[in-house]
């Protein structure tokens, strides 16, 4: 009977525990990164814009080994997009909604599995900062039920990361450098 007592209590503990938890989380990710790039603004931004260029530079499709995925430019740059079908009915679509030359590229994330979609907002700010560029990459995700808010905290860290590595690399290929080392997060 004492031991039913430790489990019980144990059991109890955990739901206050992962409820706590639930309460103290954010119910969305927003991230946010920037990169300096000692390029102008007018060489940066075609490879923020076109998503024909983003092969070059972006994490995602150093990690794509299996997926199938299509990319197709529009020569006006809205309803551009990459979309993706990996194993195990899981895809997705980047997809280009809006920009201003120079200034901001909006776009939409859908990822997909099964009957499952989730929407991020993402967008690539740049500003002109003498004959060098600043980027920041921004992602507002969609927001998440209660009990499902923990998973927030590793989604934050994925995408933080992919952001991180996106930039050296967009850095790299700007600048006419090799791309860094895949990191363990691309292999």
């Amino acid at each position: 009977m004492e031991i039913l007592k430790y489990i019980l209590i144990a059991v109890v503990t955990t739901i206050i525990a992962y409820l706590t938890l639930c309460t103290f989380t954010p119910s969305q990710v927003i991230i946010s990164q920037t990169e300096i790039i000692n390029k102008p603004i007018n060489e940066v931004f075609p490879k923020l814009s076109r998503v024909d260029e983003w092969p070059q530079w972006h994490p995602w499709f150093r990690q794509i080994k299996k997926a199938e995925h299509k990319i197709e430019q529009k020569d006006e740059i809205g309803g551009s997009f990459i979309s993706w079908n990996g194993p195990e009915d899981k895809g997705g679509k980047i997809e280009v909604t809006g920009y201003t030359q120079n200034q901001s590229v909006q776009m939409d994330i859908t990822y997909e599995k099964d009957n499952f979609q989730k929407v991020n907002k993402s967008e690539f700010l740049v500003e002109s900062n003498g004959g060098r560029t600043r980027v920041s990459w921004i992602l507002v995700g969609t927001e998440y039920p209660f009990l499902l808010k923990p998973t927030t905290i590793i989604l934050k860290s994925v995408f933080t990361k992919n952001f991180e590595v996106g930039l050296k690399n967009l850095k790299a290929v700007c600048e006419g450098r090799p791309l860094p080392a895949k990191s363990r997060l691309e292999e």
